[in-house]
């Protein structure tokens, strides 16, 4: 169990050895977020909400301890059948469990509410590019506020983040209830 974690662990900073300096690569196109999340079909059971968004997140490692990472970027939400919005979201690694898989916690926050999670189990699997890593998660919202006070659950995330400072998209859907 043991191994696994410093196996996990030694993944961050690998990411980081394996990254370039001072990339040149755009940031991809974020205007159709809006467009793309608008589209999407709500579906929730009865008395939940949907919740789909789109996250681009550009990855460094924590200040105090840089073999935990964290990211930061623009987060559009939809929740049920209400507008799009656009806001933020930081993703922390927080630990990693005994058989090595790693923890995050996330902040998403908007004008009008926001919502935060907690041990968010989280798959990272490598690419041939050596600074970029596949993610899924399952993400455990367990506190909202604002517009989303009282909504709780668990949605599920695929995508790319980048551990050299591009910026990567994460696709989240799933739904909360009260």
């Amino acid at each position: 169990m043991q191994h696994a974690k410093v196996l996990s662990i030694a993944m961050f900073g690998l990411s980081i050895a394996g990254c370039a300096v001072g990339g040149e690569e755009q940031a991809p196109a974020q205007d159709d977020d809006i467009t793309s999340l608008a589209a999407r079909a709500p579906s929730a059971p009865e008395s939940c909400v949907s919740l789909d968004a789109i996250v681009r997140p550009i990855a460094a490692p924590q200040y105090h301890d840089p073999m935990l990472q964290q990211t930061a970027g623009k987060m559009t939400l939809r929740v049920g059948g209400s507008g799009v919005r656009t806001g933020t979201s930081l993703a922390t690694i927080v630990g990693v469990t005994d058989d090595g898989v790693p923890l995050g916690n996330h902040d998403w926050l908007f004008a009008d509410g926001g919502f935060r999670t907690k041990n968010d189990r989280l798959a990272l699997t490598p690419t041939a590019d050596p600074c970029t890593v596949d993610v899924t998660s399952e993400i455990y919202i367990v506190e909202s506020s604002g517009a989303y006070a009282g909504l709780t659950g668990t949605v599920h995330a695929t995508g790319q983040v980048n551990f050299c400072g591009a910026e990567g998209r994460v696709d989240i859907s799933g739904y909360v209830c009260p």
